[in-house]
């Protein structure tokens, strides 16, 4: 399983009308979101034991930073809480992996000195720091390497993949715990993404995998837990989330003595808290209201591009219209969208390089990149070209003539899941509703109040698969492994694969591909698998988000990292 997050978050936006050229369209959203001319502080209800000014919180060191999504969990290898907050504020800084991520993407040993991959039998060794600990002073050690790998395999657990742990026969222990071997039955490329989170054995014993840490990341008699630099001591349903500095971690000690998450749901009242001084930093969901931060005198602005992957899902496997499941139709619907009037509308004033990707296993960043996707390039009137070569009725003959088709008997009807909370997506679903009522679909409004209904296990969640478009975010590793258990067939190991979408070459391709160690050999089976889903279209890529961090410039250490690490990724360094 590679660690592969949801990613939701954002404010509410009413009324917005779509509207003919990308430049109008742009003054339309952003006239929709509003902005926040007033500074006033206080906005926020005051968290007790953490003051109210920025000076009185730099006298304690104190650090608040804001955050947008609220969880559902902090075990993110559950299919229920693999949450990008959840991450950020309860794993990252707090329970550590083999490996982390950099801001340069690259990977550094962490709970480990060094691993090695190779020899026949495939195999990796790791080697564990030899001063790894636990905050209650018991040794980090091979047994809570096989302990995650069990926890992943077990058929009982809901995790969101197991891709690569399943590719391991045995295991093998040596150097009094501190070293660990495992042996698979192939090679596996993307090693050095597994182990990503290394859970406690000792204070976990007993318990419920499904179930731990709900609202802490603790051992079975509720103490906090951690092998990282802080130790989440506090967690409010809503309200924040805390984090202490931990005296035994092995690394450098933390600058600060406390981190609070407050979680704004509101890019409005977040971007107001961070002019206002009430809180110290922020990762808001990029919005053109951002503006109003870009320049502003004692704040750092810093925009990246990030390994985001903004989609829509299409076709659910639960109640869906059937006209998904035909290729065709869905050509028409991503011939429908123009997603680079999307991106510029978006991110033309706060990011002016985002460019709309075209690929489901690269991102334009990476050398390996062919925009297949380039191909469905918005055009309306092909649409419903396409639509009557198939036997639609009942639709317009150009674009905006009005009527809806029918194909086949069933009506060109489909339903939309996001949440309404998020501004730009809100905007997106408006903005799509429009584009296919141009070219005879309609699309209703299957929208949720919140990313705990979208990502839960009721009805109208993603995993319920009660829909036709599911828009949404992963954030991944930089390793093309990330989107395996998303996209190949649901009954061959796409745990994550909540769509109608199965093709038996595709998912053979992706499995090749993870046991594929040579670069270039493994480029071109990957390669294959996304020209053949760019054919089918199972999604429509839209754009790689970029990574917004905004501080007070009072603020030092906080370096933005692209990944699913996330800001927190030094979390010891931040500092006043």
């Amino acid at each position: 399983m590679h660690k592969r997050l949801w990613l939701f978050a954002g404010a509410l936006l009413a009324g917005l009308l779509l509207v003919a050229g990308a430049s109008a369209m742009k003054s339309s959203v952003a006239a929709n979101e509003g902005t926040t001319q007033a500074t006033a502080s206080h906005v926020l209800p005051a968290i007790a034991g953490v003051p109210d000014s920025p000076a009185a919180r730099k006298a304690k060191s104190i650090l608040v930073f804001g955050a947008e999504q609220d969880v559902d969990g902090f075990n993110v290898s559950l299919n229920c809480c693999s949450e990008y907050w959840a991450q950020v504020i309860g794993q990252t800084a707090v329970v550590r992996g083999a490996f982390l991520i950099t801001e340069n993407l690259t990977y550094k040993p962490d709970l480990v000195t060094g691993a090695k991959a190779g020899g026949s039998p495939w195999k990796v060794t790791y080697l564990i720091r030899k001063n790894a600990k636990w905050n209650d002073g018991t040794p980090v050690s091979a047994t809570d390497f096989l302990y995650t790998w069990k926890q992943i395999m077990n058929p009982n657990n809901d995790v969101t993949g197991r891709s690569g742990y399943d590719q391991i026969t045995r295991a093998k222990t040596g150097n009094h715990g501190k070293t660990v071997t495992f042996f698979f039955k192939a090679p596996f490329a993307d090693w050095q993404d597994l182990f990503n989170t290394v859970y406690p054995s000792h204070a976990l014993k007993g318990q419920d995998f499904n179930k731990i840490w709900t609202n802490c990341v603790c051992g079975a008699n509720g103490k906090p837990i951690s092998d990282g630099p802080f130790l989440l001591t506090s967690y409010r349903k809503g309200t924040d989330a805390t984090l202490v500095a931990n005296p035994k971690w092995y690394g450098a000690k933390p600058k600060l003595h406390e981190i609070v998450f407050r979680f704004i749901q509101d890019t409005n009242s977040e971007i107001q808290a961070m002019r206002g001084g009430e809180v110290d930093a922020i990762q808001p969901s990029p919005q053109t209201a951002l503006t109003q931060l870009q320049h502003q005198s004692g704040i750092v602005y810093s925009a990246i591009p990030a390994l985001y992957f903004e989609h829509l899902d299409l076709s659910g496997h639960g109640d869906h219209n059937p006209l998904m499941e035909k290729a065709w139709f869905r050509e028409v619907v991503i011939s429908s969208i123009d997603r680079t009037a999307l991106v510029r509308t978006f991110y033309g004033a706060i990011f002016p390089s985002e460019v709309a990707m075209q690929s489901l296993l690269f991102y334009p960043r990476d050398a390996r990149y062919v925009p297949h996707f380039a191909k469905w390039s918005f055009n309306a009137q092909k649409a419903i070209n396409l639509m009557k070569a198939h036997g639609c009725t009942g639709g317009p003959s150009s674009p905006g003539g009005g009527g809806i088709f029918t194909c086949g008997g069933q009506k060109a009807s489909i339903l939309e899941r996001t949440i309404s909370s998020n501004k730009r997506r809100l905007a997106s679903f408006a903005i799509y509703q429009q584009e296919l009522k141009n070219v005879g679909i309609e699309l209703r409004d299957g929208l949720v109040p919140d990313a705990n209904t979208l990502f839960g296990t009721g009805p109208n969640s993603v995993n319920a698969g009660n829909w036709d478009i599911a828009e949404y975010a992963w954030v991944t590793s930089p390793d093309p492994s990330a989107f395996t258990t998303w996209l190949e067939c649901a009954n061959q190991g796409g745990e994550s694969n909540h769509m109608t979408y199965c093709n038996k070459k595709v998912t053979k391709l992706l499995k090749q591909g993870d046991r594929t160690s040579n670069v270039a050999k493994r480029t071109a089976i990957l390669t294959q698998a996304d020209k053949i889903m760019s054919n089918e279209v199972p999604v429509v890529p839209l754009y790689a988000q970029p990574s917004v961090l905004v501080h007070k410039s009072s603020v030092k250490g906080m370096v933005n990292n692209p990944s699913f690490y996330g800001p927190s990724w030094n979390a010891e360094a931040w500092h006043f």
